[in-house]
């Protein structure tokens, strides 16, 4: 089976670094549980649209951000099933290498050549993604949706898209389903 593994807030806790460094070059203070849907600007209406986008050129922001609980111990024992691994990003240029970089050095027996930068990941064909937004899966593949703060308000109709709050999970259903 092809699988399409989202990064940010699927294999690494995006949302809860970017938060944290949000509040402490801004003085402001905003939980990571007060972050209700994808779009920060709504969460943090004081600063303004680059301030909040701004760190993510950053590198050091880059070196903040921690993996998944369990991501780095499930989604090779993916691969050790027979599972085909890519790992599918909606991203800026800017942020492609530091991406890379983590995929890198958590998951050195997957390809880095599987890494696959698109904001259109209806388009990409795989048998199962893996993402924590709504929006990128297509009525074309299955999906696992991954919980987070920001989706826990929207419905999924349980046949073609799961909800998981994590990476045993994850791995428990794919593999009792392949």
């Amino acid at each position: 089976m092809i699988i399409l593994i989202d990064c940010d807030d699927t294999i690494w806790n995006l949302c809860d670094a970017w938060v944290n460094w949000l509040n402490s070059h801004y003085g402001t203070q905003v939980k990571y549980e007060d972050i209700k849907e994808w779009d920060m600007t709504k969460a943090f209406p004081t600063l303004s649209k680059s301030e909040i986008f701004s760190c993510l050129k950053d590198e050091l922001f880059w070196m903040t951000v921690r993996p998944k609980r369990d991501a780095i111990e499930y989604i090779p024992k993916l691969q050790d099933l027979g599972h085909d691994i890519f790992f599918v990003t909606a991203t800026s240029p800017y942020n492609l290498s530091y991406k890379a970089e983590m995929l890198e050095s958590w998951f050195p027996k997957i390809d880095i050549h599987k890494l696959i930068s698109t904001h259109y990941k209806q388009l990409i064909m795989g048998d199962l993604l893996i993402d924590d937004n709504i929006e990128n899966f297509s009525d074309k593949i299955q999906g696992i949706l991954f919980d987070a703060n920001h989706n826990k308000n929207v419905q999924i109709d349980g046949t073609r898209i799961k909800r998981f709050d994590n990476w045993e999970e994850i791995y428990q259903f794919i593999a009792l389903h392949s």
